[in-house]
C-alpha cells in the first residue's frame, strides 16, 4: 500500500505559501502606525495600532490616543476657552516602519522554519517507508 504522505506535504506546502502571502498582503494593507507630537521632534510618540493604509488617521484621533496613553502634557490639553482654536495639526500619524519590518521578518522566519520542518518530515518519511 503506497502512502500519500509526500503528496499531502506538497499540498500543505502550497497552503502555507498561500497563507504566508495572504498575511503579508494584509500586513502591508493594514500597517502599524504611531502617533507623534511634531513639536517634540519625535520625543513624544505612541503606538496607534494597525490601520488601513488608504485611510488617514485624523490629528484629533491621534491626539485622543496620545491623551489616553498619558503622552500629552497638561499644558497642551484643549480647555473650554481654547477648544475652538486648539491646534490639533501638530499631532501626526506615521507608518511604524521598524515594527513593520520586524513583523515581516518574524513572519518570514516562521514560514521558513515550517517549510524546513515539512521538508525534513518528507525526507524522514521516504527513508522509513520504501516505495
Amino acid at each position: 500500500m503506497k502512502s500519500n504522505f509526500p503528496i499531502y506535504l506538497v499540498k500543505v506546502n502550497k497552503i502555507l505559501l498561500f497563507l504566508f502571502l495572504l498575511i503579508l498582503l494584509v500586513q502591508f494593507l493594514f500597517p502599524p502606525y504611531f502617533g507623534m507630537d511634531s513639536l517634540s521632534i519625535g520625543k513624544v510618540h505612541t503606538f496607534l495600532g494597525y490601520h488601513p493604509v488608504w485611510k488617514d488617521i485624523p490629528p484629533e484621533k491621534v491626539y485622543k490616543f496620545m491623551l489616553e496613553k498619558g503622552k500629552i502634557v497638561s499644558d497642551s490639553i484643549p480647555t473650554s476657552e481654547n477648544k475652538l482654536t486648539f491646534n490639533y495639526s501638530k499631532y501626526e500619524s506615521h507608518i511604524n516602519k521598524v515594527r513593520l519590518i520586524a513583523n515581516t521578518f518574524l513572519l518570514s522566519v516562521t514560514y521558513l522554519v515550517l517549510v524546513l520542518i515539512l521538508t525534513k518530515l518528507k525526507k524522514i518519511r521516504r527513508r522509513v517507508t520504501p516505495e
